[in-house]
């Protein structure tokens, strides 16, 4: 049975059907426009008013500080944070979904510790 690797071809009795697909990254790149953000002892939600990079608005909507993903999938999640009071600091970040009609709860595996030195 022949083997073309630069076309995949196939010869009988197996057929093999080969299709190019489009493979994109979805990236999703937000930031508060406002900065100086308080965050005092209590929980907080970060502010993210705005995009820099949506590479697909119909799978990632922003709306009042919250990121909708609509697709079911696998996402790498990275946060660039900048912490200053003059002291030191412990910060316990997180991610929480929203089941539809649900409320919000923290997604396992998400919770991180930052300590920061002045």
């Amino acid at each position: 049975m022949p083997f073309d690797l630069d076309h995949i071809v196939v010869d009988s009795p197996l057929r093999l059907l080969h299709r190019t697909l489009s493979v994109r990254p979805l990236v999703f790149d937000g930031y508060d426009n406002t900065g100086a953000q308080s965050i005092t002892g209590a929980d907080a939600t970060l502010n993210i008013d705005t995009a820099r990079v949506n590479g697909d608005s119909d799978v990632f909507a922003l709306a009042s500080d919250v990121l909708t993903i609509t697709d079911t999938g696998t996402y790498l999640f990275l946060a660039r944070v900048t912490v200053g009071n003059g002291g030191d600091n412990e910060i316990e970040a997180w991610l929480e979904k929203c089941p539809s009609g649900g409320a919000y709860a923290k997604i396992d595996g998400t919770t991180c510790k930052i300590l920061g030195r002045a």
